[in-house]
């Protein structure tokens, strides 16, 4: 957008996925607690990596950032929260970390 030199007001940014939610005026720091409580609730290995690792990887040569990833995947995969999280979907119930 900012290369056409064009606005884009909050309803055509979440239609054009520049932005994720749209809240009502006011609202914003509402949702933005409710967010980061349900990211909380998430296993703490793949919070740590999406926050840590990740971000680094648009830094890194494309091979060592595939590298990092397959890295990061294979911690997260094989973390004990991993192994609770799949028993709990086979077992049919709901899991917290």
């Amino acid at each position: 957008m900012s290369s056409l030199r064009a606005a884009a007001n909050a309803r055509q940014a979440e239609r054009l996925g520049l932005a994720h939610y749209l809240v009502a005026p006011g609202r914003t720091l509402e949702k933005a607690v409710e967010l980061a409580e349900n990211i909380a609730k998430n296993a703490r290995i793949p919070n740590c990596l999406i926050v840590q690792a990740i971000p680094r990887i648009a830094d890194m040569a494309a091979v060592d950032g595939l590298w990092t990833e397959s890295v990061a995947q294979a911690v997260s995969m094989t973390s004990d929260d991993a192994r609770a999280g799949i028993d709990a979907f086979l077992k049919k119930r709901k899991i917290e970390f």
